[in-house]
């Protein structure tokens, strides 16, 4: 204290700002820094959110096929099998891109895993479509046979009767 008195009021009135206005920069300065790392962590964030996120989208496609499939096999909707080729094409698509963005080679596996297994699931609705195809074709034909053979049974009725 002794030393700060032998300089005017002036100066040390200066000193004392001065050394409030260079604390006040290094505490913006710090401030600038951190915002700057915290951009970065949530640039990271956001670049793993859209890499978690397509595999979630190519599950969410997969649970619409099954839903399609079902809705085929008991309502006979033949709206369904279009919807059962758009979400197969859209889960193709996102567990392509999450097989090519994967970090890990397990992770890659996997993926190409759940690829083939769309594969699969391809192959198992073609041929519910033709069995449940079959089957209609089938019930006409024996539904037109029907038809003919009450034809007939009439038309025998009427010349017993006559």
């Amino acid at each position: 204290m002794v030393r700060l008195n032998r300089f005017p009021i002036a100066t040390r009135i200066y000193g004392g700002f001065g050394s409030l206005i260079a604390i006040g920069l290094a505490i913006a300065a710090l401030g600038g820094w951190q915002l700057a790392r915290v951009a970065t962590d949530v640039g990271r964030l956001v670049v793993m959110s859209d890499q978690l996120m397509r595999p979630q989208r190519g599950g969410l496609a997969i649970e619409t096929m099954r839903r399609a499939a079902l809705q085929y096999k008991t309502l006979d909707d033949k709206a369904s099998a279009q919807q059962f080729d758009d979400a197969l094409a859209l889960a193709s698509q996102f567990l392509g891109q999450a097989q090519g963005e994967a970090v890990s080679l397990d992770r890659r596996q996997v993926y190409g895993g759940m690829r083939q297994q769309l594969d699969v699931l391809k192959d198992e609705f073609a041929q519910l479509v033709h069995l449940s195809d079959t089957v209609a074709s089938s019930n006409q034909t024996l539904s037109k046979a029907g038809g003919d053979m009450l034809g007939a049974v009439a038309s025998l009725k009427e010349l017993a009767q006559r």
